[in-house]
């Protein structure tokens, strides 16, 4: 199997903050085979009750002002500490079997924890308007190494069970984003 990043892609990717609103936009632009690439992820702080807060995750892919796919996500009423972290790191634009199928992915974490416990983490990819999942809890290490958490091992989607080449590849880089050190 051949793994090989797009050379002619050129890839921006901007975390934009705006604490007044209580968002963050997260911006990743190329140009490839297929023409102009754009990614747009969101996240926002949601209505906050006496005890509970929510926060919401959006975005899409959008191709030659055409969008391709799009995803959304929330932690809802949670009366703990709550979150949603995006790990722009994680943005790759890939072809895994030299052949044009190009997939983006991307990973985020999320939070309703009370103290410090694990979040979820989703990794994403998409081809062609077709999504990919693997999830699972984070890993958390100690500051004394002691881990917890993430002792289940990731769990794909029918999608990505089917696509052996990117759910070896999405495994691979799991351990690189889903270790959480404090």
């Amino acid at each position: 199997m051949l793994i090989k990043k797009i050379a002619a892609v050129i890839l921006l990717i901007l975390p934009v903050f705006n604490s007044a609103a209580e968002e963050s936009t997260f911006k990743a632009a190329w140009t490839d085979s297929n023409g102009n690439n754009v990614v747009n992820l969101n996240v926002r702080n949601g209505p906050k009750g006496e005890d509970i807060g929510s926060i919401y995750l959006s975005g899409e892919g959008i191709i030659n002002d055409v969008q391709s796919w799009k995803v959304r996500d929330a932690v809802e009423a949670c009366p703990l500490d709550y979150d949603i972290t995006i790990y722009p790191e994680t943005f790759e634009f890939i072809d895994l079997q030299d052949h044009g199928g190009n997939y983006l992915l991307f990973a985020y974490r999320l939070l309703c924890v009370g103290g410090v416990d694990p979040g979820e983490i989703k990794y994403l990819a998409y081809q062609d308007g077709k999504k990919y999942a693997l999830r699972s809890e984070e890993e958390i290490i100690t500051p004394d190494e002691n881990t917890y958490g993430g002792e289940d091992p990731p769990k794909p989607d029918y999608n990505l069970r089917t696509n052996k080449p990117l759910l070896n590849y999405m495994l691979n880089k799991w351990p690189s984003f889903s270790v959480r050190r404090y």
